[in-house]
């Protein structure tokens, strides 16, 4: 038997949350984020030294992770999710409630949600119940236990700590579960020992990152979608794109101390101009989508194992802004 040849690549990608005229992060996905998957991702990378493998690390969550793994950065005050989970349940205004009661009661179909008896019960009720004030806080509790623990995970004890008592009830235990979250973001900080290692095998990608054949050629949707209606002003700004890309470099290059060979193209949208741009930037390769390239080449690549001849209209690839592969 031949052996089976395999390339692993890894997106990480959260876009920038932070609204810095306020200086507040309107969403918590790179603090959580951060401490429970990428930090352990680049831990695993660190002991399999021999193991090659792609991480696609976006340029906007290597920045926010920074901002909040500085001594200086973002703290409680500075995320809303965070502040609002630390604020004691007897002093939430009306409004609060209601944003707790909404946001902090996730699907109880996330296996993060089921890993918590006590989080699955109070997810699965309807939001117009009543909540004692007693429950709210362990919807604080749970929402940053859930977020942030991988279920029966030891390795961030203050965490795993709380996770087998039913009920949370009370300021100190609330306050203990949001508190790793900042050290775990700088245990995953682009400037640790781990995530320079894992940069050596990265790529990058746009800095914030937009679709990039829209930016360079707005037209360059009808290629994949031709009856697809789009602003009568016509946009196309190629310089724009091309910065995208070697910014996004440049700020991969600062937090990693690597220069990014490769790029994964936002949502794995590619197109004529988008090759062009990249050869013009130095990037050495990039990824897309199995359908794009079929696309392409006017081939039906099907996981089947087939291929046949298609027409230039079919086989769209969903989420691709345009038919044309890299060469």
């Amino acid at each position: 038997m031949r052996p089976l040849h395999l390339a692993f690549a890894w997106h990480l990608h959260q876009p920038y949350y932070k609204d810095d005229l306020a200086g507040t992060y309107l969403l918590p996905w790179v603090r959580l984020r951060s401490t429970k998957d990428y930090h352990k991702m680049a831990a695993l990378l660190d002991s399999y030294p021999r193991v090659r493998q792609t991480f696609n690390l976006v340029p906007s969550l290597l920045a926010q992770i920074e901002d909040y793994s500085r001594e200086t950065g973002a703290g409680p005050d500075q995320d809303l999710f965070w502040s609002l989970s630390r604020k004691p349940a007897t002093d939430l205004t009306a409004e609060e409630r209601a944003f707790v009661l909404r946001w902090m009661r996730e699907s109880p179909r996330f296996l993060r949600v089921q890993a918590s008896p006590r989080y699955c019960e109070l997810a699965g009720r309807a939001e117009t119940d009543a909540f004692t004030t007693g429950e709210i806080r362990d919807l604080q509790v749970w929402y940053n236990l859930a977020g942030a623990t991988r279920p029966g995970s030891t390795a961030t004890p203050p965490l795993g700590a709380e996770v087998p008592r039913p009920r949370l009830h009370g300021r100190r235990t609330r306050r203990r579960s949001s508190r790793p979250s900042s050290g775990c973001c700088g245990a995953s900080s682009p400037t640790t020992r781990s995530w320079p290692r894992a940069a050596r095998r990265a790529d990058v990608l746009p800095l914030l990152p937009p679709i990039l054949p829209l930016v360079a050629n707005l037209e360059s949707a009808r290629e994949a979608q031709p009856d697809v209606q789009l602003p009568e002003r016509p946009f196309a700004h190629r310089d724009d794109a091309l910065r995208q890309i070697e910014a996004g470099r440049a700020e991969s290059e600062r937090l990693t101390g690597v220069r990014p060979r490769g790029m994964w193209p936002s949502e794995l949208a590619v197109g004529e101009d988008v090759a062009s741009i990249a050869v013009e930037a130095g990037v050495d390769w990039f990824i897309s989508d199995e359908a794009v390239l079929g696309r392409s080449l006017g081939v039906y690549l099907g996981r089947d194992g087939r291929a046949g001849c298609i027409s230039r209209t079919c086989c769209t690839s969903p989420g691709a802004s345009s038919a044309t592969a890299a060469p």
